[in-house]
């Protein structure tokens, strides 16, 4: 498995290329994965709680 393949935003991918790196270890591969979710899932949760923060404290 390459970087390319792990759904990483380009900057991120462009440093780690700069940096000469390719092939993630085998815990990069399987926490990489497992870190965006994890961020997904953060920003979607503050998503709605800003949401239903009333306007008015904003």
């Amino acid at each position: 498995m390459l970087f390319e393949n792990l759904n990483l935003i380009e900057p991120i991918l462009a440093a780690i290329k700069a940096e000469g790196y390719t092939e993630p270890t085998p815990i990069q591969e399987k926490a990489i994965p497992v870190l965006l979710k994890i961020q997904d899932s953060g920003m979607l949760l503050f998503t709605e709680v800003f949401h239903k923060v009333p306007k008015q404290l904003l």
